[in-house]
């Protein structure tokens, strides 16, 4: 690959369908010296494994391509797409590069943002770089969508981050923990910080909610 090249990342969770996603895919290798990313690929359905595979198998000896994988669990997308590829390498854990956070956000923010002028304040950065990110890169990059639909163009501040991110808990949530856990920080934000207000509109005891919130790592 040649210096100052620009590589393109393709992620499907950022396309409407999948059908459009593997129509881009086909468009963004049409020629001789593409240089794409595959973006999480064990996240794409099984039903559109066999369409991608075909474009990949077309485009054998032209450009450059790569992909990641968010988990190192075997699936049937890595046994159907991963033969197209000539070399592996495993990379450890957002949390174990946690400084990889100040040089991912703004790459992820360009992507998502589609060439918005947005850049989080580093009170934003430095609440991220205190989470645990147990689904890596592809949740980073969940969370800033969902931050830049709060917030489109700007400065974004911590306040902006989704629920989630008011959580430094090192265990994993249940879905119905992590719900319970975005409803109490969502009431501290609507009663201005207020716990006693946001207990009582949640109808819980102020015991409870602090109970909650330091299991849950709210700050």
């Amino acid at each position: 690959m040649k210096p100052g090249r620009v590589v393109r990342v393709m992620c499907v969770e950022n396309f409407s369908t999948a059908g459009r996603f593997v129509a881009e895919l086909v468009s963004a290798t049409d020629d001789d010296d593409f240089l794409l990313v595959l973006a999480d690929v064990d996240a794409i359905d099984e039903e559109v494994l066999e369409p991608i595979a075909a474009v990949l198998q077309l485009r054998a000896g032209r450009g450059w391509i790569a992909a990641t994988t968010s988990c190192a669990t075997p699936s049937s997308t890595k046994d159907t797409l991963l033969p197209f590829f000539t070399h592996t390498v495993s990379v450890p854990a957002l949390r174990h590069r946690i400084e990889d956070i100040e040089e991912l956000v703004p790459f992820l923010l360009g992507e998502v943002a589609s060439g918005a002028q947005v850049r989080l304040a580093p009170e934003a950065m430095r609440q991220l770089s205190r989470l645990p990110w147990p689904g890596n890169v592809a949740q980073l990059r969940r969370v800033l969508l969902e931050t830049v639909a709060r917030q489109r163009s700007g400065v974004i501040n911590a306040d902006k981050l989704p629920p989630e991110c008011r959580s430094v808990t090192r265990r994993k949530l249940t879905q119905m923990e992590a719900q319970e856990r975005d409803a109490i920080v969502r009431s501290l934000e609507e009663n201005s910080g207020n716990k006693l207000e946001a207990a009582l509109a949640l109808g819980m005891s102020r015991a409870t909610i602090y109970r909650k919130m330091n299991d849950y790592g709210i700050a």
